[in-house]
């Protein structure tokens, strides 16, 4: 490992919204210029949010959620192997899986998500064929890309008794998750998870910024074992000082300073939602079908 004190780095000054200036200096800069991970924090932060009622979980930080999707996907199937996608799906995530060449199994969706019927449909289906059972369900259970769909608490529920009843993991891909224009912030898989079959991925690209590239995977400890051995081979980590920056954020605001930082950027995005929707309302009204979630 190289000696911080060889660094040309003296301090580094970020100014948050509000005014609130943090400076990494002295020994919090060394962190951030080496290989020290951001983990304690980030453990909280899903307990608080996320609630895991399981207690044989932990994380890992990764260079955004996409990296973190290629690797549990790459752990998970082998060539050939049947995986369900909700349809249509974001096409980096097709990107991710077409090296793997798996049997693609599409879900449709309306407009409150993916259907749970068509899980078991398609999983009876399988068992009377003696077709080899789907691994994984991929879904974005908020906002899901490119749709906007929000999963229904009904109809969650539902699809982690399918996965239960036919035994496949849950890849549930969140980035999303604090976006939302519904009443209440949605349960999640990883809440309702008791069997440690949920992979959830978080992202603080909508939230946060961007180019920072931090991600979160939470799933049961073994999966988490075997994703930090894929990761020392390839990135090695997350950018730490990227991860001491989410750590000021996180301690700097508390609880109330960053719910309400996401319910600003909830009302950004919902003021120019409702401009667009004016706009297709006085244009495309009788040409165009849409749905406001």
């Amino acid at each position: 490992m190289p000696n911080a004190k060889m660094f040309p780095f003296e301090e580094i000054v970020v100014t948050y919204k509000g005014g609130v200036k943090i400076t990494l200096a002295g020994e919090e800069l060394a962190w951030s210029l080496q290989y020290r991970p951001l983990l304690e924090k980030m453990r909280q932060f899903q307990e608080y949010w996320h609630k895991p009622v399981q207690n044989h979980w932990d994380i890992l930080v990764t260079s955004g959620s996409m990296e973190a999707c290629s690797m549990v996907l790459e752990m998970v199937i082998d060539i050939g192997d049947p995986i369900m996608v909700q349809v249509p799906t974001y096409e980096g995530i097709l990107n991710a899986l077409a090296p793997l060449i798996p049997e693609f199994i599409d879900i449709a969706q309306d407009q409150d998500g993916i259907i749970p019927e068509n899980i078991m449909k398609v999983c009876e289906k399988r068992i009377r064929s003696g077709k080899p059972m789907p691994k994984l369900l991929y879904v974005n259970p908020t906002g899901a890309n490119p749709t906007g769909t929000v999963l229904t608490e009904s109809r969650r529920r539902r699809i982690y008794e399918l996965a239960e009843m036919y035994n496949f993991l849950i890849l549930e891909d969140d980035p999303y998750c604090f976006l939302h224009f519904v009443d209440s912030k949605p349960t999640t898989f990883l809440e309702l998870d008791s069997s440690g079959r949920v992979i959830r991925l978080d992202s603080f690209s909508k939230v946060l910024s961007a180019g920072l590239r931090l991600g979160v995977v939470t799933a049961n400890k073994e999966i988490i074992g075997k994703l930090i051995k894929h990761m020392t081979t390839t990135s090695m980590h997350a950018s730490s000082l990227s991860q001491m920056l989410l750590l000021k954020f996180l301690d700097t605001w508390g609880l109330e300073g960053k719910q309400q930082h996401f319910n600003d950027v909830q009302n950004f995005y919902r003021e120019r939602r409702d401009i667009m929707l004016s706009i297709i309302e006085k244009h495309l009204t009788g040409i165009v079908f849409y749905r406001i979630g």
